[in-house]
């Protein structure tokens, strides 16, 4: 028989091992708070990181809603609209305190700043026919995927210079040569007949014998004018071309001169810090949030797992239901997102914006959304299989271990 002094140090060492037990089972249960929490963080933000900093997703997003095929139309319908918008009638007190004005300083205002004249008479489906012709999809394509993947290489280098840029070379090679032409005739149709004056006029300045005014285009020739002076238009638009530069440094436009140095700053903590860098510093610690949660894992090991079964309690349930979570956000996201798009954008009226560009930026935003969750879901069924894992395995490995524990009894 043990002495007393022996048991009673048994007794107090048991309760200090239940007091241990509870008090790591207490921070374990927070800790999974965290970590469900983290987990949860880290499958939207690993989402938006590998999807926003990608030129192919745009791509996707502007193919699923044939967003480069419509663009003539677009851009057709905005110009038009544009050019007849007038803020006035919508809201009379943008214009209190104006004078008005008679129909001959109207004239003249219009004559001085606005489209020229012979642009008035165009239609929508004359714009888009037109646009169609100097913007094809595959040149629109391959100037997104310039201007997305310069960008996306000055984000993934961190410093330098920011390459936005559009290459202009294709197009005005096409609007130098038979394209140019068919667009001015297409523009041509839609003006009224011309005189003898405005053909002798016009002919003067095909064969380079006066400079072409803003007067140029306004009066349709005969059919066979354009045909019989192609090859002077051709030089007369190339001659027009000649000032336009190659390419076009967005980059510059938009941070100025930093951009071609160490790149624009953000002023943080009284100090100055390249955009670039700090943008890259944070997408590194995004693709290192799942370590951050598996050291959660491990801590909640230390506190709460005393054996196989308690694995899959404290690791296969939390990644399960971080996952699930994440899961069902990314199915509620879908109609919550058509019924705000219905409900506050499509069919709406926003100042200055015609309801073909309205429709089709709403179908945008709908299909980056779409994407993105589509992108969440993938990743929450990945921490639903980790966590389905871990469970099964705890219980394999919890079962084999009783099995096992069970013969050695016996064999006792």
């Amino acid at each position: 028989m043990p002495p007393a002094g022996k048991l009673s140090q048994e007794k107090n060492w048991l309760e200090m091992r239940k007091l241990f037990r509870f008090f790591g089972k207490l921070i374990a249960s927070i800790l999974v708070l965290v970590f469900i929490i983290s987990t949860l963080t880290s499958i939207f933000l690993l989402a938006l990181n590998s999807q926003l900093f990608s030129p192919d997703f745009y791509l996707d997003v502007f193919d699923e809603v044939e967003f480069f095929d419509q663009l003539p139309e677009i851009a057709a319908t905005q110009i038009k609209y544009a050019m007849g918008y007038n803020p006035c009638l919508e809201d009379p007190s943008m214009c209190e305190g104006d004078e008005p004005q008679d129909e001959e300083s109207q004239d003249t205002e219009s004559s001085q700043g606005g489209p020229p004249s012979y642009f008035q008479a165009l239609s929508d489906k004359d714009w888009e026919l037109l646009l169609e012709g100097l913007l094809p999809p595959e040149w629109l394509e391959d100037q997104v995927l310039a201007v997305t993947g310069g960008l996306f290489d000055s984000i993934d280098q961190g410093q330098g210079e920011i390459s936005i840029k559009i290459s202009l070379l294709d197009l005005k090679e096409r609007l130098g040569g038979e394209t140019g032409v068919e667009a001015i005739a297409h523009l041509l149709d839609a003006q009224p007949e011309c005189s003898k004056d405005d053909l002798l006029n016009m002919t003067r300045i095909l064969q380079g014998k006066e400079e072409a005014g803003g007067d140029f285009l306004n009066c349709r020739p005969p059919d066979d004018f354009i045909h019989n002076f192609t090859p002077q238009l051709e030089v007369l638009l190339r001659r027009s071309l000649r000032d336009v530069p190659g390419e076009i440094d967005l980059g510059k436009g938009i941070f100025g001169e930093a951009s071609s140095s160490e790149g624009p700053t953000i002023e943080l903590f009284d100090s100055e810090i390249p955009s670039l860098a700090l943008i890259k510093w944070i997408r590194w610690a995004i693709n290192m949030s799942p370590l951050v949660c598996l050291l959660l894992l491990l801590v909640i090991a230390f506190f709460g797992v005393f054996s196989f079964k308690e694995l899959g309690r404290w690791w296969g349930y939390p990644l399960a239901i971080s996952g699930l979570m994440g899961l069902g956000i990314s199915l509620l996201a879908g109609p919550a997102v058509d019924f705000f798009t219905s409900s506050f954008l499509k069919n709406r009226e926003f100042t200055g914006f015609s309801p073909v560009l309205i429709d089709t930026g709403s179908d945008l935003v709908v299909e980056i959304i779409r994407l993105l969750f589509l992108q969440v879901r993938n990743n929450s069924l990945i921490v639903i299989g980790m966590g389905l894992a871990v469970i099964i395995t705890a219980a394999v490995l919890s079962f084999e271990a009783t099995h096992q524990e069970r013969d050695s009894t016996r064999g006792r």
